[in-house]
């Protein structure tokens, strides 16, 4: 069975389900920054200004940029799939939504992937290195306001999700490392994830 054989398959599965998915209650608009407006991430404003100048990005930042960031934040899954419709050529709704809704967001509590597709700055350095060329945060660092935003809001959407992810065994290693954070680091964390997270919000929606 191929890869988009698969995706429809589930599509077809779900359909009904998928158009009001929400698993995590995520309630956050979409920002205008998926609009063109500075976030200040160098990571996301390149990947918006590609899509939006093209139609079009890779398949890393599709999910590691845009959806995790979207994920981490806590931005209504539907918002994001509607955005996908109406900035990428090939966005076929039967294969836009199970990837967004899905695979993206985890809007679908796990149907389509068995975990969500989040990670921390660190990883998307590895994954592309010229994604954090030039950018005013350090995926290296995980305190502080200097730290990419991506560590803080990494932990905070892990502790804020705890118990549902206790038993998921594709998140033991994560949830492991969770528990071993210092209430001091942890606190840090929750501090600077609202810091985006209303920077998101005051961002305004976007009219997608």
């Amino acid at each position: 069975l191929g890869w988009r054989e698969f995706v429809r398959h589930v599509y077809e599965e779900h359909r009904a389900e998928y158009g009001r998915a929400n698993a995590l209650g995520a309630g956050l608009p979409l920002p205008s920054w998926y609009w063109g407006e500075p976030s200040g991430l160098r990571c996301l404003d390149l990947t918006v200004k590609t899509v939006l100048d093209t139609g079009h990005s890779h398949h890393i930042t599709r999910l590691m940029v845009l959806s995790n960031l979207a994920t981490l934040l806590g931005v209504d899954p539907q918002a994001l799939n509607r955005w996908f419709w109406v900035a990428y050529v090939d966005a076929y709704e039967w294969v836009v939504t199970p990837n967004v809704v899905g695979m993206g967001t985890w809007g679908d509590g796990g149907v389509f992937a068995t975990k969500p597709y989040v990670s921390s700055g660190k990883y998307i350095h590895r994954m592309g290195p010229s994604l954090c060329r030039g950018c005013t945060f350090d995926p290296k660092r995980t305190e502080g306001e200097a730290a990419c935003p991506f560590n803080h809001l990494y932990w905070e959407f892990l502790h804020r999700h705890r118990e549902r992810f206790a038993r998921n065994v594709r998140m033991a290693v994560p949830m492991a490392t969770l528990r071993k954070l210092s209430p001091a680091t942890m606190a840090d964390h929750r501090r600077w994830a609202e810091v985006w997270r209303e920077r998101a919000r005051s961002a305004g929606a976007s009219t997608a």
